[in-house]
């Protein structure tokens, strides 16, 4: 609970980015940072690396990078859910998505320093103007059925990038945490779809 409580006052601070389009997107400056060090790696270092060639290895990073953002997104929005929304069934909802995806992008951190792949810690344009439509929704039935939408959404999005990471990787291990990651994600999408349904 005091994790929530502490991060809805952060909430207000992160929602400022939303308007701030002309700042650099956090997503490209980590692909960036992650090209630039897979092109600078030596082939014959013990470097860990996702994948045997170096394209593998800058798809399954930006695959990484944007399974992060898809998750910070999830959690901006669930704190917003918690504070806005109006049905008891959505509050619980948010409250366990503000959990899961704090323990997913400490995951997903690990797996990034594992192999060396940055990962952004803030939201990238495109979750900033996602955020912001859902925050200009009136509280009430509208705003619910606009959260649910967007999570099933971000979810959807989340199973298709680690299907193709799973694709890129020659690590087991890599693949299995993702396996499982989609696994979550397709409970959790449907738990979003059939909740819109029963509010509605």
């Amino acid at each position: 609970m005091k994790g929530i409580i502490f991060s809805l006052t952060l909430v207000a601070g992160i929602l400022l980015l939303a308007g701030c389009s002309s700042e650099p997107d956090s997503n490209g400056l980590a692909e960036e940072i992650n090209n630039q060090r897979i092109e600078n790696a030596s082939e014959n270092t013990p470097e860990a690396k996702a994948a045997t060639s170096k394209n593998d290895q800058k798809d399954v990073a930006e695959y990484m990078v944007d399974l992060a953002d898809i998750s910070l997104a999830k959690h901006v929005m669930s704190l917003l859910a918690i504070k806005r929304s109006v049905h008891p069934a959505v509050q619980v909802y948010a409250h366990e998505t503000v959990q899961q995806e704090d323990e997913e992008r400490q995951r997903l951190n690990a797996q990034g320093q594992q192999y060396k792949i940055t990962l952004p810690s803030t939201l990238s344009n495109t979750s900033q103007l996602m955020v912001a439509k859902l925050e200009e929704q009136k509280t009430g039935a509208d705003f619910d059925s606009y959260y649910l939408s967007y999570i099933a959404e971000l979810n959807d999005s989340a199973i298709s990038k680690a299907q193709n990471l799973i694709k890129n990787t020659d690590k087991p291990a890599l693949a299995g945490f993702f396996e499982n990651l989609i696994a979550t994600d397709e409970l959790h999408m449907k738990k979003a779809t059939d909740l819109k349904k029963s509010i509605n």
